[in-house]
């Protein structure tokens, strides 16, 4: 078991996300009894999460990958399907993905800038999350 995905089922991880549709971290992770978020950006990958049994798959890359248009098509066919969008992913865009009632959360580089996290700004790091918290609230009148 050599990939690092793969590998943060045994580190104490609940959730391992992954960038595409992998096996070995999907036989990790059922392992491991953790959840897997295999990432999908076309239909035939939708269709072989569904034969997996998967439900969440990560959609990556977002925006490049035509965007919240693509989720909402691989809906359709795939409703047992939930999604969570990365990949282009910004603070400003964050609330448009998570109206799609396809998208259960969005994932994004905003909010952990490597220099912050290099210089060990975790307030700042902090900052950010609040005020992404704040808009995604205020964007959709959440309590």
């Amino acid at each position: 078991m050599s990939k690092p995905s793969a590998l943060a089922a045994l580190g104490g991880n609940r959730i391992i996300p992954s960038t595409g549709f992998d096996d070995e971290v999907l036989a990790a992770a059922t392992r491991e009894a953790v959840q897997a978020i295999l990432g999908v950006a076309a239909a035939a990958e939708a269709q072989r999460a569904v034969n997996a049994g998967v439900t969440t798959v990560k959609f990556f890359p977002a925006t490049a990958a035509c965007g919240l248009a693509t989720v909402q098509a691989l809906g359709g066919p795939f409703p047992q399907l939930t999604f969570v969008p990365t990949g282009g992913i910004t603070q400003a865009d964050a609330p448009v993905w998570l109206r799609s009632p396809d998208v259960i959360a969005v994932g994004g580089s905003w909010l952990t800038p490597p220099e912050l996290i290099a210089a060990g700004r975790y307030d700042s790091i902090e900052v950010i999350a609040r005020d992404t918290i704040a808009a995604v609230r205020e964007a959709e009148n959440w309590s």
